[in-house]
């Protein structure tokens, strides 16, 4: 399996990542988000 190469985004882009998972026995669940620039600095994040 080959890896995806970050490529930095022309300005005044920005790059979200969000992820999620649940426990179906234990009936919980949790969620992130991470908001990048184009320099990769982290602009946002929420857990």
């Amino acid at each position: 399996m080959e890896l995806e190469k970050w490529w930095p985004l022309e300005n005044p882009f920005v790059k979200i990542n969000f992820d999620a998972a649940y426990r179906k026995h234990e009936n919980k669940s949790c969620s992130g988000i991470v908001i990048k620039d184009s320099e990769r600095q982290v602009l946002s994040s929420m857990v």
